[in-house]
């Protein structure tokens, strides 16, 4: 069984009455402005100095934390690779088999001479 939300009402306004609103709202946040007291002007201002600050250390935080991730994956990748290649054995071209046939040959006669 879904449960189902309530229905937001959609209010369908014209293009005069939304301009009305809003001058309104903007009367009122006006009055709102000129009522306020130096201190409570002040506490908000302060507060949103808090707010800013707090947001800023989040910020440098998660630098400091993307920093530190980085530098792990790429300590990470460089020691796979270092494994991958270190387990990985060189393949001995035909060149490189006779030289090393004939230095051992003529390493293995020098010996027994």
């Amino acid at each position: 069984m879904r449960h189902r939300g309530k229905k937001r009402k959609v209010v369908k306004e014209n293009y005069e009455e939304h301009e009305t609103r809003l001058s309104r709202d903007r009367a009122n946040k006006r009055r709102k402005a000129a009522e306020e007291t130096f201190e409570e002007y002040e506490t908000c201002l302060s507060r949103d100095r808090n707010r800013k600050c707090e947001a800023q250390q989040k910020v440098e935080e998660t630098h400091e934390e993307l920093e530190a991730r980085l530098v792990a994956e790429e300590e990470t990748r460089r020691a796979c690779t270092h494994e991958k290649y270190q387990l990985r054995k060189a393949r001995e071209t035909p060149k490189q088999r006779v030289a090393r046939i004939t230095w051992s040959k003529s390493n293995s006669t020098k010996s027994t001479k």
